[in-house]
């Protein structure tokens, strides 16, 4: 009985092993480390787990390589049955998040790759609950839009405070060209979040002119209410909460006034 107990502990032991415990690490150094396909299939072959999620980060191998902007073994580990949509334990983020959150100048291949493996382009993140459309935004990626929508995302999805893409562009990440991407998949212009604001109100608290101006040119409406029942005049300079927006100065306000009255 004993030996048996000693036998199943090791067999136990085996099947979690030192490379379950570092393979987060180990996966990192090595795409860091520009791994070719045939690396990556020697890691494998030594028996790295392709899905374990661990590492400081949490994540899988997959995760990683998306990151790192490694096409050739983002498909390679997909072909080799790695789950695409694995989530990290961290925010939720699959592979897909970690692709659009990179710097590497392979992203855009990176998200095409990870589209074609069937990647969630819908799935929500933890805490803001951001969608990769959502995510693609904050990070001023309108060729990443574009491939996501094209892949069927939401353009209305909503973030934790009922936030579309589109009212996620304003007022850090306002970019004409890819606004435009948004309404011709449909964007809703009018959408109120769970305040109630537009876009319109948001541009007028950061007393953000040129980018209602813009909203005015695509055809936003100056007479929606919030919760609240203010209009997007109302709301100049004010903080959604309560308080002054010390950022927008007294000339600020009177052109917002002027264009919003």
């Amino acid at each position: 009985m004993k030996t048996i107990l000693i036998t199943a502990s090791l067999m136990f032991i085996s099947a979690i092993g030192p490379a379950r415990a570092d393979c987060g690490l180990l996966w990192r150094d090595y795409f860091w480390k520009r791994a070719s396909v045939s690396d990556v299939q020697k890691q494998l072959d030594s028996g790295a787990p392709i899905d374990g999620i661990c590492g400081e980060w949490s994540e899988s191998p997959l995760h990683v390589a998306a990151r790192v902007g490694s096409v050739d073994s983002v498909e390679f580990m997909i072909a080799s049955w790695a789950n695409v949509n694995a989530r990290n334990n961290n925010n939720n983020f699959t592979p897909l998040f970690s692709a659009i959150g990179s710097t590497s100048p392979e992203r855009a291949g990176v998200v095409a790759a990870l589209i074609a493996g069937a990647a969630n382009v819908n799935v929500h993140s933890y805490h803001v609950e951001y969608t990769p459309l959502i995510y693609a935004i904050t990070h001023k990626r309108g060729d990443i839009a574009q491939l996501l929508l094209d892949a069927g995302a939401r353009v209305n999805a909503t973030d934790y405070v009922g936030r579309t893409a589109f009212q996620n562009m304003i007022p850090s990440y306002w970019h004409e060209e890819t606004a435009g991407i948004l309404l011709r998949a449909s964007a809703d212009l009018h959408h109120q979040d769970e305040d109630g604001n537009t876009a319109l109100h948001t541009a007028a608290r950061f007393c953000s002119s040129e980018i209602a101006r813009d909203l005015l040119k695509l055809g936003a409406s100056k007479d929606i209410r919030n919760q609240q029942g203010h209009r997007a005049f109302n709301v100049i300079g004010e903080f959604i909460h309560g308080g002054t927006n010390e950022d927008c100065g007294d000339h600020d306000r009177v052109v917002m006034g002027e264009l919003l009255q």
